[in-house]
């Protein structure tokens, strides 16, 4: 078992949380309890998704939890868009969280073709 804290793609995941908590404090109340709140637990649940599979000896199972991670983030990339078209994310808090990401998924797709190719062998 690998120490999740060690992988860079968790780091990013776990600053993005935190990013993504700070941006949507500013919502409009109703819609914190609502939009907030499920862009909140996908960007977490990235970074839980991420430990968890790092956390496991089975390549089928750490497979199954970075897809897991990208199935959460494709979930946060669209109430994120969702969240600028309405205004609550700002022109400059939705670019930099949406880099983030980026560059998350594509640390995610990187891990998940990997394992894929080790599983195929």
């Amino acid at each position: 078992m690998a120490d999740f804290r060690k992988l860079h793609v968790w780091r990013l995941s776990r600053k993005l949380a935190l990013a993504v908590r700070h941006a949507t404090r500013v919502f409009p109340p109703d819609e914190r309890e609502r939009l907030g709140m499920d862009i909140r637990k996908s960007a977490v649940s990235i970074a839980g998704k991420i430990a968890f599979a790092a956390g496991v000896t089975a390549r089928r199972m750490r497979l199954k939890g970075f897809q897991r991670a990208m199935h959460y983030a494709i979930r946060l990339e669209t109430y994120m868009i969702t969240a600028h078209d309405l205004g609550y994310l700002s022109n400059d808090d939705y670019p930099e969280l949406d880099e983030q990401l980026q560059e998350i998924m594509a640390r995610l797709r990187h891990l998940i073709r990997r394992l894929r190719e080790s599983i195929d062998r």
